[in-house]
């Protein structure tokens, strides 16, 4: 991604997930936020699947905080911002979009437009909404107290019978 970012041309980055669709218009929308003075920000979030779990799960992608931003809502910043902050800490294999939006928080504002991307369900439906979500609930733990990527990769890796990275 930093690679990708290196090379554009553009003064707004837009990094989207291949899973992951975004909404009608997204290059206008993307352009009036950054137009509104909002340095970085990101979509709401809605499954491919309708089931009242992830529904919920996703009602609380609205709130603009940094603990509800993850990378299937994409991200959005100005090329200039991701430079002030370093990009993403290639040190990071998981968590590198929780990283990254935390330190574009300090940067100026950050907006949560109110449409939605896309992404697929397919690990929920293969796993199961609420085990999945327990799985991701307690790798986040174990990142937020300061866990190595190498146990956050192992624990993931054995209770998720599905490829993380």
């Amino acid at each position: 991604m930093n690679l990708g970012a290196e090379r554009a041309s553009g003064q707004i980055l837009y990094f989207l997930h291949a899973d992951t669709l975004p909404p009608t218009g997204y290059a206008q929308k993307i352009w009036k936020a950054t137009r509104d003075h909002y340095v970085s920000g990101c979509f709401r979030l809605r499954f491919d699947w309708s089931h009242w779990f992830l529904s919920a799960n996703c009602w609380f992608t609205r709130f603009n905080t940094s603990i509800f931003r993850f990378g299937d809502q994409s991200l959005f910043v100005s090329k200039e911002a991701f430079l002030k902050v370093n990009g993403f800490n290639e040190k990071l294999r998981v968590f590198e979009d929780q990283d990254i939006v935390k330190r574009l928080f300090h940067h100026g504002p950050f907006t949560v437009h109110p449409d939605n991307v896309i992404t697929s369900a397919r690990k929920y439906r293969k796993n199961g909404p609420f085990r999945l979500q327990a799985v991701y609930f307690l790798i986040y733990l174990l990142y937020a107290f300061g866990f190595s990527q190498r146990t956050l990769i192992r624990t993931y890796q054995s209770l998720v019978p599905f490829p993380m990275v």
